[in-house]
C-alpha cells in the first residue's frame, strides 16, 4: 500500500510473498529502521501485520509509541533476555508517535529509562539493538561511542549496531561487548 513518501535516494519494500522465506530463517526482526516509513504508516502498520500473520517476532516498532518501546522478550535456557530496538537514522518522520505508528526513535533517555525498565521486570540479560552511525563508515562516531558506554552504565550486557553498511570494530567496556556494526547480513 502507498508510495514513496521521502524525497531519498533509496526507498525499500518487499512483496508479501517474501514473508514465509523470512520465516524459514529467522524468528525475529528489529523493525527500528529509517526505511521502515518508506511508504507511510499505512503500510508500516501492514508490515506489522503480515509479521504477525507469519508468527514473526518485531521489536523496535509498533502501533503506538509504547508498544515501539516493548522488548522482545525471549525465554531460553533459564534466561529471560530483552532485546530492544532503536533508530537514529533520519527521516524522522518513521518515529512512532503516541497514537501513531513508528519506530522507537533513539532518544537517550528514553533508551536509558527502557533498559532500566528492561532489568526491573527481571530480564538477565538486555540487549539493545541500534540503527545508527554514517553509511560507509570504518569507525564508529563519538556519539555511538558515549551512548553505548551510557547504556551498559544503565545496566545494557551488549549493545549491537547496524546501518553503516560496513562491520565497524567491537569493544569491551565494563566487562561488557559492544559491537557497533555488524554490517549487512547480505552484500550487493
Amino acid at each position: 500500500t502507498g508510495k514513496a513518501l521521502e524525497n531519498k535516494i533509496a526507498t525499500f519494500r518487499a512483496q508479501p510473498g517474501v514473508i514465509p522465506v523470512l520465516k524459514t530463517h529467522f524468528d525475529a526482526v528489529s523493525v527500528a529502521n529509517n526505511h521502515s516509513g518508506d511508504y507511510g504508516k499505512t503500510a508500516f502498520l501492514e508490515t506489522l501485520q503480515h509479521l504477525e500473520g507469519a508468527g514473526i517476532r518485531y521489536f523496535g516498532g509498533g502501533r503506538n509509541l509504547a508498544e515501539a518501546h516493548v522488548p522482545l522478550w525471549i525465554e531460553t535456557k533459564g534466561l529471560r533476555i530483552a532485546v530492544l530496538g532503536y533508530n537514529e537514522v533520519k527521516p524522522r518522520s518513521v518515529e512512532a508517535g503516541a497514537n501513531t505508528p513508528g519506530v522507537a526513535w533513539s532518544e537517550d533517555d528514553h533508551v536509558i529509562r527502557d533498559i532500566r525498565t528492561a532489568r526491573k521486570a527481571g530480564a538477565d540479560l538486555v540487549i539493545p539493538f541500534m540503527h545508527w552511525g554514517w553509511e560507509y563508515d570504518e569507525a564508529p562516531s563519538l556519539r555511538q561511542r558515549e551512548l553505548a558506554h551510557r547504556m551498559i552504565d544503565a545496566g545494557a550486557d551488549v549493545v549491537v549496531g547496524g546501518h553503516p553498511h560496513v562491520v565497524q570494530n567491537a569493544e569491551i567496556y565494563r566487562g561488557r561487548l559492544i559491537v557497533y556494526s555488524l554490517g549487512n547480513f547480505v552484500f550487493d
